[in-house]
């Protein structure tokens, strides 16, 4: 790790000859914490999808109480979708504490918590949503950061811990952080109602509100990080629509609300036919569905059996692929459960799961 020296050293110069390395931090500032920890907002170096240094913020949050032996193993939280704008990233958010699951528990266990808010949330430039390999290495060097921040006394275990569109990001944390970060100890992946084969998804959450919504949000990133224009396979009268709803953040009830009824004006036949022929859009769709052959660490899934918004059928399919593939994989169906608190009323299940893989039992 490098030393806090060298680190007020870099921000104070004008220029610097120390070469950036993912997880490198950029700047720490102070900010009022959860109750019984100190929290900080980091922004830190990482690697975008064409393998170029990206500056990304986040959060992390340190327990007073003193470390163990070996120092505090880390939970790297991925959060569910806020929007694709620059002021969506929850680090900037009033409901920052309550968005994290189990919050106050994880504090009274120990662990350092990371929160990226992914590339383009925070910071500039435009947000990969539902890019995976993008934000798995935002989620992957965020413990990095946390690593480096000497108040974190943080250990080189952790668990990438993810809802939604975090839920994506967790389970491509569980394919590349062999590779990526090899220096690191992924204990174990936990992938509340994850969007698996996202052009499946598409195809059956058209018809509601929500599904359109995250439609929006995609089109609109996509045809700029894929360089591809959203014309060639969306309707233009609804572009204006797409555009004015991407725009918007869904952090709060109110902003959600907010943008929810714009997104009323869309309909379900905003795609061309061309979308789902198109080598760019479909390959983009595939490539950024995780393969559950590659994800080697232990995996808890969480799925609501009434989602809306991630189809249930599709996540079994996928943890069932993972099973035949040798994969340890336990799953949770919350009965009648929906789509937008499958993250917190699993928490107290997530949290049992990812303690006994710090505990090193045979996980099931």
């Amino acid at each position: 790790m490098r030393r806090v020296a060298l680190f007020l050293a870099c921000t104070l110069c004008a220029t610097s000859t120390v070469a950036a390395h993912p997880g490198d931090l950029v700047s720490v500032t102070p900010m009022r914490g959860p109750a019984n920890a100190r929290m900080w907002r980091v922004v830190y170096e990482s690697t975008s999808l064409s393998g170029e240094q990206r500056e990304v913020s986040g959060v992390i949050i340190v327990p007073n109480a003193p470390p163990p032996p070996g120092g505090r193993d880390v939970i790297s939280w991925a959060h569910p979708t806020t929007g694709i704008a620059q002021a969506c990233a929850p680090s900037r958010g009033r409901n920052l504490f309550i968005s994290i699951p189990g919050l106050s528990t994880l504090i009274a266990d120990g662990y350092v918590i990371a929160a990226t808010d992914y590339p383009g949330l925070g910071t500039p430039g435009m947000h990969p949503y539902l890019v995976g390999v993008s934000e798995a290495r935002a989620v992957i060097d965020a413990v990095r950061a946390a690593r480096e921040l000497p108040e974190a006394d943080a250990s080189d275990r952790y668990v990438a811990w993810g809802h939604s569109q975090g839920a994506q990001a967790a389970l491509f944390v569980g394919e590349i952080a062999p590779e990526y970060a090899p220096e690191l100890s992924l204990a174990g992946v936990i992938a509340a109602a994850p969007p698996t084969s996202l052009e499946q998804n598409l195809h059956n959450i058209l018809g509601t509100v929500p599904g359109r919504l995250l439609a929006a949000y995609t089109l609109v990133s996509w045809s700029s990080i894929y360089d591809t224009p959203m014309d060639a396979v969306t309707h233009h009268p609804a572009i204006p629509i797409v555009k004015l709803v991407a725009r918007q953040c869904s952090q709060t009830r109110f902003e959600a609300s907010r943008v929810l009824i714009t997104a009323k004006l869309l309909t379900s036949s905003m795609l061309l036919p061309a979308f789902w022929t198109s080598p760019v859009w479909v390959g983009a769709a595939n490539e950024n569905s995780a393969d559950p052959a590659r994800v080697t660490a232990p995996l808890f899934v969480i799925q609501g059996t009434s989602d809306p918004v991630v189809t249930p059928s599709i996540t079994e399919a996928f943890v069932r692929s993972a099973c035949a593939d040798g994969a340890h994989v336990d799953l949770l169906r919350l009965d009648g459960g929906g789509h937008f608190w499958a993250g917190l009323t699993s928490a107290p299940f997530a949290i049992d799961w990812l303690k006994a893989r710090f505990a090193e039992a045979t996980p099931p």
